[in-house]
């Protein structure tokens, strides 16, 4: 089995039985999605995160890292079923950590692992990722992923992340094309260079 499919078995039936199969629709385990009202969890340099999108914060919150049965309870806990999953509870460090590391973007995470485990160990920064590169049918919109992350290309040809761009890959919309990355570098140099030119 398995850690999804642990997650899935273990936190599901909690949840349809205390709140109904409906909630399921606020429920995403195993990636991330930018869609308002979800809590969820994912996988990122080999740990565990959870993540809440409420309407009424500005950012999505991230916590963690934990380990699979780890982010089970952190989860529990947020949607009030913990109690069904003692056997998973927090040892003192790990709620410290469930009380203190909150983070509200990609890059803070990458943050927390630089200044814990140093650089080299950031996955989405390091020279081992290989990004995939997309250009959008209408327009002259430019994308790169590795992984969770997404970024667009600026017109000044900055890369910048867009978490809300992640959707368009999750949801299967169908407007990018998969380019070579030597393309999309040189589109980002055309673009440096007609902003220099300015």
């Amino acid at each position: 089995m398995t850690e999804l499919e642990m997650l899935q078995s273990e936190l599901l039936p909690l949840i349809t039985a205390k709140r109904g199969e409906s909630y399921l629709n606020h429920i995403c385990l195993g990636e991330f999605t930018s869609r308002p009202g979800v809590i969820g969890c994912f996988e990122y340099n080999n740990d565990w995160f959870l993540y809440i999108n409420d309407d009424r914060m500005p950012n999505t919150m991230f916590n963690g890292p934990y380990s699979a049965e780890k982010c089970l309870f952190a989860l529990a806990v947020r949607l009030n079923v913990y109690k069904e999953l003692m056997k998973y509870e927090f040892t003192e460090d790990e709620r410290k950590i469930y009380r203190e590391n909150i983070f509200s973007s990609f890059d803070e995470i990458d943050k927390y692992y630089e200044e814990k485990v140093g650089v080299s160990y950031i996955s989405p920064r390091s020279d081992q990722v290989k990004y995939k590169y997309y250009k959008s049918h209408i327009g002259s919109g430019v994308l790169r992923r590795d992984g969770l992350r997404v970024e667009l290309l600026s017109k000044a040809g900055e890369w910048e992340e867009r978490k809300d761009l992640l959707t368009k890959f999750i949801g299967g919309d169908c407007d990018l094309d998969e380019i070579p990355e030597e393309l999309a570098l040189v589109i980002a140099e055309e673009r440096k260079a007609e902003t220099r030119a300015k």
